[in-house]
């Protein structure tokens, strides 16, 4: 009964996660600044050519749920990728400071994350794919792109510390993983 206004909700969702980190990011910098934006721009940019292509993710195109356009594009699929590649590494820090190393951690948990999020964004209206299967390159794509964007993003800013991007990405995963699960049996 609630499902078109929790769907509405969705990038006011994104917006307060988004700031929830910035509130608990500690020592801000110029460059780190620099580096968030430069992540949501990667993100957004790579979003536009993909939908404007339909070749580097596959042949998609984005719904009403994620809220305003650009260019075919939601404004909050920036949001949609600083979040994951912020708090994918804080987590990838605890492991390693090697920046390769860090950079290819978050890649897999990004990408293990989409695999996740993909038939709930379907099921909810954030985008859809042309066929009935999610395309295997839109995985590899997701690797590799989260992996260069998290690789830059890292050598911009070297250490970031952050109490709740772990939190938030488990908070993620569960929610995601729920929807998935709730996907499979309806």
């Amino acid at each position: 009964a609630t499902r078109d206004i929790t769907l509405s909700l969705t990038p006011v969702n994104l917006v307060v996660s988004l700031l929830f980190l910035l509130t608990f990011h500690q020592k801000y910098s110029l460059d780190g600044i620099f580096a968030l934006l430069f992540v949501g721009i990667c993100g957004y940019f790579l979003e536009v050519a993909g939908v404007a292509t339909q070749s580097i993710f596959g042949k998609y195109q984005y719904g009403s749920t994620l809220g305003p356009k650009h260019w075919a594009v939601p404004f909050t699929m920036a949001l949609n990728w600083i979040i994951p590649i912020y708090c994918t590494r804080i987590i990838a820090q605890k492991a390693t400071k090697n920046t390769l190393l860090v950079a290819l951690i978050s890649a897999s948990l990004m990408t293990g994350l989409d695999f996740i999020l993909e038939p709930v964004a379907v099921f909810m209206d954030m985008w859809t794919w042309s066929g009935t299967q999610i395309p295997w390159n839109n995985y590899l794509v997701w690797f590799i792109a989260s992996f260069a964007i998290q690789w830059a993003y890292t050598l911009m800013e070297r250490k970031i510390s952050n109490g709740i991007a772990i939190p938030l990405f488990i908070i993620q995963l569960v929610f995601f993983g729920v929807i998935h699960l709730y996907t499979l049996f309806i």
